[in-house]
C-alpha cells in the first residue's frame, strides 16, 4: 500500500528519504516553469527534506539507544536482584545456623539442669526411702517385740495357773523359737 503526503493541493508518494523527488520536480516545473527561483526553492525543499531525514534518523537512533539502555538497565536490575537474593540466602543461612547453635546450647544446658535435678531428686528419694525403711523397721521390730512380750507374758501366766486338764507340752513352739533366736535384719539384705 503506497503512502502519500499532500502538499500544496497535490499528493506526493513517500519514499525512503522523504517525498519522491521526481514527482516534486515535475510538480514544480509544471507550476512555476524552469526559473532559478523555483530551483532554489526546490533546493531549499530538498535541504529541508534532508534535515527531516536526519531528524528522523536521530529520533530512530535515540529510540534504539533508549531501548538498549532499558534492556541494559533491566539486565543490571535482574543481576542485582539475583545478587541480593543470594546475599539474603547467605544471611538467612547464617541466622538459621546461629539459631540452631543457640537452640542446641539451650537444650544442652536444659539437659544438664534436668540431669542434675533428676540426680538430686533420686538422691532425696533414696534418702527418704532409707529413712522410711529405718522407721518402718523400727515400728515392725517394736510390734514384733511387743507381740513376743505379750506371748511370753501369756505363756508365763498360763504356766503359773493350775492346770486342770492337759499337761503342757515340753517341746518348743514357734513363739519360743522367735523369743530364743536372735532376730535377723530382713532390711539389711534389701540395702
Amino acid at each position: 500500500m503506497a503512502e502519500y503526503k499532500e502538499m500544496l493541493g497535490e499528493k506526493f508518494h513517500i519514499v525512503q528519504n522523504g517525498l519522491d523527488p521526481n514527482e516534486v520536480t515535475e510538480y514544480l516545473k509544471r507550476e512555476a516553469g524552469s526559473s532559478d527561483a523555483v530551483f532554489r526553492q526546490l533546493e531549499q525543499f530538498a535541504a529541508l527534506q534532508s534535515a527531516a531525514k536526519t531528524i528522523d534518523d536521530a529520533i530512530k537512533q535515540a529510540k534504539d539507544l533508549a531501548e538498549r539502555a532499558k534492556v541494559k538497565a533491566t539486565e543490571e536490575a535482574e543481576s542485582r536482584k539475583a545478587q541480593a537474593i543470594e546475599n539474603g540466602k547467605e544471611i538467612a543461612a547464617k541466622i538459621i545456623n546461629e539459631a540452631g547453635k543457640s537452640v542446641l546450647a539451650y537444650f544442652d544446658n536444659a539437659s544438664s539442669v534436668m540431669m542434675a535435678t533428676m540426680d538430686e531428686a533420686f538422691k532425696k528419694a533414696k534418702d527418704q526411702i532409707a529413712s522410711n525403711r529405718n522407721k518402718t523397721r523400727e515400728q515392725i521390730e517394736k510390734g514384733v517385740w511387743a507381740e513376743i512380750d505379750r506371748i511370753v507374758k501369756d505363756v508365763t501366766r498360763r504356766t503359773r495357773e493350775p492346770s486342770n486338764s492337759k499337761p503342757q507340752p515340753t517341746s518348743t513352739g514357734p513363739a519360743d523359737k522367735v523369743a530364743s533366736s536372735t532376730p535377723s535384719d530382713p532390711w539389711q539384705d534389701a540395702r
